[in-house]
């Protein structure tokens, strides 16, 4: 289904932006896992294989279900998403289809990165414009981001850029570097919609927010009170757009239940008390509906 293009001939683009968490980053919660160790230690251990593949399935039903233009994605692994996988190739390793995406990825060679997703039948990318694959530098803070440049099937002359980042948690300095990265990547002239995890609560955004407006880059709001991240209990995942975007619902979706200790499964064979609160990750999804350009 293409985007609808309403009376003002203005047309509608569904963004999702969702930490999926990577199978490295599942060490903290030892009293759920019975995995390999982890590199860190033999006292830490991950996710294990039939833990991680229950995630991944309820991962993938939900970027199904919202069946969103643009999904920004940040802690994709090639244990999720291979970095040859294409969606008219075949299932992922978890055995679901996700059919319809083609995928923009930068992974890290510790095994995580950003991956940006375009729906074929709404979205495609610009192929005048070269993707900027951002690499996980230490001025990154051994972080990723993808940029690229898209346009919407049918209206080539309405481009616009995505952009999808995942910035280290306490290094403001690291952070700003790989926004300036990212940012220095498109036609400042090309209106943008960048989203990723910023590891920043609200009430230490002023900074990075000083940095985004300066480049027209405008946050939107969220509802209020609404974490996104099971750690912190914060909002700590954002998207930002351009002037011309006007965002008419944001959403932000279920985090695992304390009582659950995070998202594996829904079987207790697998390790979980409840995981029907949740879909698959410890951050939650945020769903935005722009309407503009």
């Amino acid at each position: 289904m293409a985007p609808l293009e309403d009376t003002s001939g203005k047309l509608e683009l569904t963004v999702l932006c969702w930490n999926v968490l990577a199978h490295i980053h599942t060490h903290w919660d030892t009293e759920l896992h019975t995995g390999e160790a982890s590199s860190s230690g033999s006292e830490i251990c991950l996710e294990t294989p039939a833990q991680m593949r229950a995630r991944h399935v309820k991962i993938v039903s939900a970027i199904a279900r919202h069946a969103a233009d643009v999904a920004i994605l940040q802690e994709v692994d090639s244990h999720f998403m291979p970095i040859d996988w294409q969606g008219w190739k075949g299932p992922l390793p978890c055995g679901e289809w996700l059919e319809g995406y083609t995928p923009y990825r930068s992974y890290s060679e510790r095994g995580e990165g950003t991956v940006v997703l375009l729906r074929d039948a709404t979205v495609k990318r610009d192929t005048s414009v070269r993707t900027a694959y951002l690499a996980a530098t230490e001025g990154h803070g051994w972080k990723t981001g993808v940029v690229l440049q898209a346009q919407r099937v049918g209206h080539p002359q309405r481009p616009f850029v995505v952009g999808t980042v995942h910035l280290r948690w306490g290094s403001p300095e690291q952070a700003g570097a790989l926004l300036r990265s990212a940012l220095s990547s498109r036609d400042p002239r090309v209106p943008m919609i960048l989203g990723g995890d910023f590891n920043t609560p609200v009430t230490n955004l002023e900074a990075l927010d000083a940095l985004l407006r300066g480049h027209q880059l405008m946050r939107l709001a969220t509802p209020a009170g609404t974490p996104t991240g099971m750690h912190s209990n914060e909002t700590i995942d954002h998207v930002y757009a351009s002037p011309c975007f006007q965002s008419r619902v944001a959403v932000v979706g279920p985090l695992p239940s304390q009582s659950a200790r995070g998202p594996w499964g829904t079987a207790p064979e697998l390790g979980s008390h409840d995981g029907s609160d949740h879909d698959g990750s410890d951050h939650a999804w945020i769903r935005v509906e722009l309407h503009g350009l």
